[in-house]
């Protein structure tokens, strides 16, 4: 059931999720941009295709990387993701100077 608006503005503004969490593929997120993105999961099961194509997947992962315009997070539930197949990645990661905070 919709919530009780006093008027358009109001009705607009309980609609328009300002504050709502956007979930895409990196391919669907194409073209947009966020304060901060997120990926869940770089690891080998996550990109279980870069062998296949590294390329594509190279690209498919700067896609994802770009679209963040202030902050990108990454998350992995592999403590082995930086030896593993992508570890390409984690090279370029560690060679442009982002970060690595172990939560764990």
């Amino acid at each position: 059931m919709a919530p009780t608006s006093t008027g358009w503005a109001d009705a607009l503004k309980q609609f328009e999720c300002a504050d709502a969490v956007v979930l895409l593929t990196a391919y669907r997120s194409k073209s947009l941009e966020y304060h901060t993105v997120l990926f869940l999961g770089l690891d080998d099961q996550q990109w279980w295709a870069h062998d296949r194509d590294p390329i594509e997947s190279t690209s498919t992962f700067f896609v994802g990387l770009s679209r963040a315009a202030q902050r990108i997070i990454f998350t992995t539930t592999n403590p082995f993701a930086r030896a593993g197949r992508i570890a390409d990645f984690f090279a370029m990661l560690d060679d442009a100077g982002v970060p690595e905070v172990d939560q764990g």
